[in-house]
């Protein structure tokens, strides 16, 4: 469940497909719907999920968490891209990135979450990933 809701939530975000941001959140919100629908079988407590959210809003996304959270999306875009990787493989390879870049796929989730409502961290990841994607020198 996780990971799909990785792939939902990074082209939730709208930084994968600046162009298309719209038609990317609109898409990933109907996948995010039917798995925050899955989302009490797995966790039978009604209100925790509600004091997770609250505290998610609570703690602020660190420059280091921004960082990681942007080479995690331009190393996904890269595997998304990548036609020699089999659909199925993809999912685990992308949970395996996040990791990979010191996020849980809880915190990359909430940060993913969080840039559909706070353009200030859009920008943040923004600036993160064009620097990730300039050229050195």
């Amino acid at each position: 469940m996780k990971k799909l809701m990785i792939f939902s939530a990074m082209a939730a975000t709208g930084l994968a497909a600046p162009a298309m941001a719209q038609d990317a959140t609109d898409h990933a919100g109907h996948a995010m719907d039917a798995e925050t629908a899955e989302a009490p079988a797995t966790a039978p407590q009604t209100a925790a999920p509600m004091a997770e959210g609250e505290a998610m809003a609570a703690t602020p996304v660190t420059e280091a968490e921004v960082d990681s959270f942007a080479a995690a999306i331009v190393d996904i875009q890269k595997i998304e891209g990548d036609a020699a990787i089999p659909a199925e493989e993809k999912q685990a390879q992308m949970v395996a990135t996040v990791s990979e870049h010191g996020l849980t796929p809880q915190r990359f989730n909430e940060i993913s979450t969080r840039t559909q409502t706070d353009t200030e961290l859009q920008q943040r990841i923004q600036v993160a990933m064009t620097e990730l994607m300039s050229p050195a020198g």
